[in-house]
Formats: C-alpha cells, sequence, structure tokens
C-alpha cells in the first residue's frame, strides 16, 4: 500500500478499504473516460493548483534555532499557511490581500496590513523560486484586470508545463 499512498496516509485505519470502494466506481467506463473522471476529481480538490513550500517561520524574541516548520502555498488567487506536521491550513488570503512582499536568498517577508496582525518572515532556501512565482502571479493578476487575462494564463501556463 506504501507505494501507491502519501506516507501521511499509509497507517490511516480502512485507507485500502476506502480506495477499492472509489475504484469500483470505475469500473466499465472507457479509460478516456475513466481519466476525464479523474482530472475532474483532482481539479474539484481546494489544493489544485497550488504549489507548496517547505518554510520555517520566525517569530518574536524566538532564537533563530527555533523556527517553527510551515508549508507556505501559492496560487493564482490565494496564498495559504498550512502546519508542516497535520498539513491544515492556518491561514489563508486572497491575493489581493497581500499589501507588501520582498524576498532574499533565504526570507521571504508577507504583509498582509489589517487582514493579519503580524508581518511573516518565512525562512527557506527557496525563496529565490518562491519569489518568482509570487512575481508571476502578480504580474497575471495585473493583466487580468486589463482585459488581456486569457493570452496570459496561456502564456503562464507555457512557462510552468513548459
Amino acid at each position: 500500500m506504501s507505494e501507491f499512498v502519501s506516507p501521511q496516509w499509509v497507517k490511516t485505519k480502512n485507507i485500502e478499504r476506502e480506495i477499492f470502494e472509489e475504484h469500483k466506481k470505475f469500473m466499465g467506463l472507457l479509460d478516456t473516460q475513466s481519466k476525464y473522471r479523474y482530472l475532474q476529481l483532482v481539479r474539484s480538490l481546494r489544493t489544485y493548483g497550488v504549489t507548496f513550500f517547505e518554510m520555517r517561520q520566525e517569530f518574536k524574541n524566538v532564537k533563530k534555532d527555533k523556527l517553527a516548520p510551515v508549508l507556505l502555498g501559492l496560487s493564482k488567487d490565494r496564498i495559504i499557511l498550512a502546519d508542516f506536521e497535520t498539513k491544515q491550513n492556518i491561514k489563508e488570503w486572497a491575493f489581493k490581500r497581500l499589501k507588501r512582499w520582498t524576498a532574499s536568498s533565504t526570507v521571504v517577508t508577507l504583509d498582509f496590513g489589517d487582514w493579519h496582525d503580524e508581518i511573516l518572515y518565512l525562512n527557506s532556501p527557496e525563496s529565490n523560486n518562491i519569489a518568482d512565482l509570487l512575481t508571476n502571479y502578480i504580474d497575471l493578476i495585473l493583466k487580468a484586470r486589463k482585459g488581456t487575462y486569457i493570452r496570459y494564463v496561456i502564456y503562464f501556463q507555457k512557462l510552468i508545463i513548459g
């Protein structure tokens, strides 16, 4: 079972039975129909299109060696801060709530103004990749406001997919 299921789900009670129950729903469908239904299911997931990064969150008056592990999720319309262990959302903001942000080689700083009581300082060696993704999403949002949304969505998908 561990080769088919994410490590966080392997020890879940009745996971194998639940997988077989879901599999039965696809019995009798053509390959293309099954793939289409699978894609519909995946796209309906709340985290579809979200890119997650492992981060370490800095807090005031806490030593750098005691940073809290968190997940930062970025998508075309929202930013998510999630618990590293449970993967549950701690906080979620619409992209339009982001007032200021900066990134260095190891730290991403996010300021949501009145929508969050403090500025987020997140450490990661992938800070440059996060900055690039933030920049691309912001560009996409700004261009969508100008009415050129479809052309830039296609362009952005080509950048990501290749």
